[in-house]
């Protein structure tokens, strides 16, 4: 699809609803896994070191691999770059959900995590291209909402399926709402990236990361919003073992409290996103 076309082309319905799902990959990579590391740690015998390693592997790998996509999209255009993304997504959940060594789990959910980063960073920026400057704030806001209700359910969801069906199918459930969101992507997502002009290409991303890093504010933003989550998810991943293998409480029971602890820290994100886009 030419530039042209996509630049005539105006978001309809099931444009904005495909970007909105690609918002839940992150949260089908990251939180629907929380429940299951207890039994993973049973089934494959190995540390609690070990069991924590498959959750912290793909904060590491999602945080990396947004960092790329940017740029990346800049360069290859927005549709290639986020199907490609979506791909990897769907081959590391495939990789995990057969995984019978924590070696194999820990590539699956390396590359899992990898092509779920391109949720994070597309969906903004395929909004900004497709929604313009005037309707760009309502946009985000919803989409906002999305990425913040997903986390709340995910885990509700992986505990279902760990109590019901064992660990190995929050992995085919992960590869099966992936391969529903990649194709609604592929159907209905069309190229938004602005046609290059002269002297409209970015800086590489090394040094757009030294001048950014030099502004003391955007420092401390980036560091707040850092550990704040860093806090939040050193507790998410530790309650999942202490209270499966402590308190005897069944995985779906901590999915069910995790929406608590969510819905608290997320009502920063969450209301005023429903207040831009009112």
């Amino acid at each position: 699809m030419s530039d042209d076309v996509a630049a005539a082309q105006s978001p309809g319905l099931a444009f904005i609803l495909s970007l909105a799902s690609i918002a839940l990959i992150g949260p089908l990579a990251i939180h629907l896994f929380l429940p299951a590391i207890p039994a993973i740690k049973t089934a494959l015998k190995i540390s609690e070191a070990l069991a924590q390693l498959t959750f912290s592997i793909s904060l590491f790998a999602m945080a990396f691999a947004t960092l790329a996509y940017g740029s990346l999209a800049d360069r290859y255009g927005r549709r290639p770059i986020l199907l490609s993304g979506l791909t990897l997504f769907l081959i590391g959940s495939a990789v995990s959900a057969v995984a019978n060594t924590i070696e194999l789990l820990l590539v699956g959910r390396l590359v899992q995590a990898a092509g779920a980063g391109c949720g994070l960073t597309l969906v903004r920026t395929i909004a900004r291209d497709a929604f313009g400057a005037e309707r760009l704030v309502r946009a985000i806001a919803y989409f906002t909402m999305f990425y913040t209700l997903g986390p709340m359910i995910a885990p509700v969801i992986g505990g279902i399926l760990v109590d019901t069906f064992g660990w190995r199918t929050i992995f085919l459930f992960a590869l099966l709402s992936g391969g529903a969101i990649s194709a609604g992507a592929y159907l209905t997502i069309y190229e938004t990236r602005p046609k290059p002009t002269k002297g409209s290409l970015r800086p590489s991303l090394l040094p757009a990361c030294r001048v950014l890093f030099r502004d003391l504010r955007f420092t401390s933003f980036v560091l707040q919003t850092g550990f704040s989550t860093a806090a939040f998810i050193t507790l998410a991943s530790a309650s999942s073992a202490l209270m499966q293998e402590l308190l005897e409480r069944p995985a779906a029971e901590y999915g069910l409290y995790f929406i608590l602890a969510r819905s608290g820290s997320s009502s920063a994100i969450l209301f005023p996103a429903v207040s831009a886009g009112a």
